[in-house]
């Protein structure tokens, strides 16, 4: 009975961690949030592509990153380069608003159409082939840092959001 009042009283979890959110960044705008995702998701998934850590460390939490460069490892090891070509980006959808070990944690899934090659170090086509166009499902889980950042000039940014889960599902060839 205990646990029912204290839901009622503080409302649901998504509730919890949007009060959560506008508390570290009272200027938070949900629109806004989809927006940046979606200005983000082209230059996050081309630079997944491209195995470019430097530009994934920009954007990813070092948990991410580290799994990212054990696939990446993988990938230079064989020899295997993807193409990085992303044509569209559909709509970014936000899945899920909640608090995951007291931060707030979004989840938001968008689709890519995305050439699907994968060739060797020499050229050849492994995998797909250069016309070969795939939508392919992200998901992301996005964490919100506690805290904002005084830049040089002095503007105060709010806390940036770091992606801190990726997954890709289920590619459909549309051509």
């Amino acid at each position: 009975i205990d646990d029912l009042k204290d839901r009622l009283v503080s409302g649901s979890e998504g509730s919890r961690a949007m009060r959560e959110i506008r508390t570290r960044d009272p200027s938070f705008d949900m629109n806004n949030f989809v927006r940046s995702v979606k200005l983000d998701a082209p230059v996050v998934s081309k630079a997944f592509l491209n195995h470019d850590l430097a530009t994934l460390k920009l954007h990813c939490g070092p948990e991410l990153l580290e799994r990212f460069a054990g696939i990446f490892k993988h990938f230079s090891e064989q020899g295997l380069f993807e193409d990085p070509t992303i044509l569209f980006v559909g709509d970014v959808e936000v899945v899920e608003i909640k608090l995951l070990d007291d931060d707030p944690f979004a989840i938001v899934q968008f689709h890519c159409q995305q050439l699907k090659c994968t060739r060797d170090k020499f050229g050849n086509v492994l995998e797909g082939a250069t016309d070969s166009i795939q939508r392919v499902y992200y998901f992301w889980g996005l964490q919100q840092e506690k805290q904002g950042v005084v830049t040089a000039e002095g503007q105060v940014l709010p806390p940036r959001w770091v992606i801190k889960d990726m997954m890709w599902q289920s590619m459909l060839a549309l051509v």
